[in-house]
């Protein structure tokens, strides 16, 4: 909510957030700045950006590359379902946020995917730069390591509000297939991951109760042009259906 109550008082052309737990490379801003620049003074350009691990290691976080400029159909459509969901590997052009009234849900779960999602469906125009600049810091006891098995409630509200972002903003239509996609994925299987991670005991009542949610809201999800594709996401699923033990296993091994 502060970063909402901000946002209007920014007095830069870009907005950019920074966690405090975390640090940026000297000279990211300059860098996605100067690019966003030269490409036209695109409404969003991003970066790539370091997991830095509490054992000392680092992964990458890699969005996938997109030709700068005009954000059209197709670019969205392909950034939408492969993009990593992490608001602050990016600056936004404040006129940008204003005009399409792109801000956070109040929810400290999904808050990533929505405001990002939020951004790519409603940017006319992107730029990217194909190195690390952000420090990720992962550490034990933050908000999104903490232990509460009822997160994945929070996480599937917020993702409800995203459909209707898209549909208040007349693009629900234009990527049906892409946002009921990240709502089968980011909704109701990071919900079932969520369950699992963060529950001490959980049980395959809960598991059903998620998926039921997913078939109510995406009816015809089976016939989904990503989700056949994915053959991950598939099993996944079945295996939170059919053999909920297992599938509690295999999130535990996945995540630890």
């Amino acid at each position: 909510m502060a970063r909402n109550y901000a946002i209007p008082y920014a007095e830069g052309e870009y907005v950019a957030f920074v966690d405090s737990d975390d640090w940026v490379e000297p000279d990211m801003f300059a860098t996605l700045y100067k690019r966003a620049k030269v490409c036209g003074d695109v409404d969003i350009c991003y970066a790539q950006a370091y997991m830095e691990n509490p054992n000392g290691k680092s992964t990458v976080l890699r969005n996938p590359h997109i030709e700068p400029g005009a954000f059209t159909h197709d670019k969205k459509a392909f950034f939408l379902v492969n993009y990593v969901s992490y608001f602050w590997t990016y600056i936004y052009k404040k006129e940008h946020l204003l005009r399409d009234s792109v801000r956070f849900p109040g929810s400290p779960w999904a808050e990533d995917s929505y405001f990002v999602s939020c951004s790519l469906m409603t940017a006319k125009s992107v730029a990217s730069v194909d190195k690390p600049l952000y420090h990720y810091q992962v550490r034990p006891g933050s908000a999104s390591t903490t232990k509460d098995s009822t997160k994945y409630l929070q996480r599937m509200d917020v993702f409800d509000r995203l459909v209707q972002f898209a549909k208040d903003h007349q693009v629900y239509q234009e990527f049906k297939e892409e946002i009921d996609f990240v709502y089968i994925k980011k909704c109701g299987l990071a919900s079932m991951v969520d369950y699992v991670k963060y529950s001490s005991l959980p049980k395959p009542s809960v598991l059903r109760e998620i998926h039921e949610v997913i078939t109510k809201h995406v009816t015809d999800y089976q016939s989904n042009k990503y989700y056949k594709k994915n053959i991950s996401v598939r099993l996944l699923l079945w295996m939170s259906q059919r053999v909920p033990n297992v599938f509690t296993k295999v999130v535990l091994l996945l995540l630890f």
